[in-house]
This record gives structure tokens, sequence and C-alpha cells, in this order.
């Protein structure tokens, strides 16, 4: 009969050349792998839920969404930062002296309003975390709601159904 190579008897990780001192190490790793997952799931999933946002309300009926506004913001997303034009003023997010303007224009547009709704037409491609700009800014100037409109299509400025 042939013989396969096994040795019989004898410890073969000595014949590997691991040290005898990393058997335990070694058999005990796949545990300290789940358990580094298993932590780092919930670090993560804590990190996600906690944080600070600003909440909306989405329509039941689709997105097809409409209510009487009482201003319009249009927002644009340009190469030097979002532009927002209000009140025949462009504004640039960004800039600290100009989002303080535009606080200061939209506190006066709403003094004086009844109602209390901001449209933002919002380009394709302006930037979740500037429209979030834009509703906090807002929201701390006087307005209680605000409705978001984006237009369809890319930067090519066609509808998708043209």
């Amino acid at each position: 009969m042939k013989s396969w190579g096994w040795s019989g008897g004898g410890d073969s990780r000595a014949a590997d050349g691991a040290p005898s001192w990393l058997a335990p190490l070694a058999s005990a790793a796949p545990w300290i792998a789940a358990a580094l997952l298993f932590a780092l799931i919930l670090v993560a999933g804590g990190k996600f839920t906690c944080d600070e946002g600003t909440l909306f309300a989405l329509p039941r009926d689709g997105a097809g969404d409409a209510a009487d506004t009482d201003a319009v913001a249009l927002v644009m997303a340009s190469p030097r930062g979002t532009l927002v034009f209000f009140d025949d003023t462009r504004y640039m997010l960004g800039d600290a002296m100009q989002e303080g303007r535009l606080g200061a224009q939209l506190s006066e547009t709403f003094k004086t309003s009844a109602g209390k709704t901001l449209l933002a037409l919002a380009d394709a491609d302006s930037k979740t975390r500037d429209l979030m700009k834009l509703a906090a800014i807002a929201r701390e100037n006087g307005v209680e709601k605000i409705l978001f409109a984006s237009q369809k299509g890319g930067k090519s400025g066609k509808r998708a159904d043209q």
C-alpha cells in the first residue's frame, strides 16, 4: 500500500514551525473576531441613530406635494459653492456673512407675512448638506414650513419626460 505522507503521532504544529504557545490564541481568534464585529455594529448603529438632523414630513400621496407658499428661494449649485437667490439678491452658502444676510432677509420677509411657508426651488445638482443648511437658516428666522422642489433631469436642464 502507498503511504500518504502522514506522520503518526507527535504535534503537527511543531512540524509546521509554529510555536506551541500560539495554539490557544489561534483557537480563540474566531471568537475574538466575532466579538470585535459585534462591538463595531453596536458603535456604528448608535452613531447613525443618534445624530441630529432635519425632520421632513413626506407626503402620503407621492412626491407631488403642493402648498400655498409665501416666498420663493432658488437654490443652484455652482463650481464656487451653492447659490441661493432670494428677494432679488444672491447669497452664497458657506460664507457666514452672506448666510447672516440671508437670515435677516428671511426674518424681515416672514415677519410681515401671514403664512410662514418657503418654497425652495432646488437644482438637481444641489448638495443635501446645503439644503439642510438652508432649512436651518430658514427655521432660525421665522419660517415654519419649507417645501423643497427639485428640477427633473440632470445638468442638461431637460426634463426626463422630454
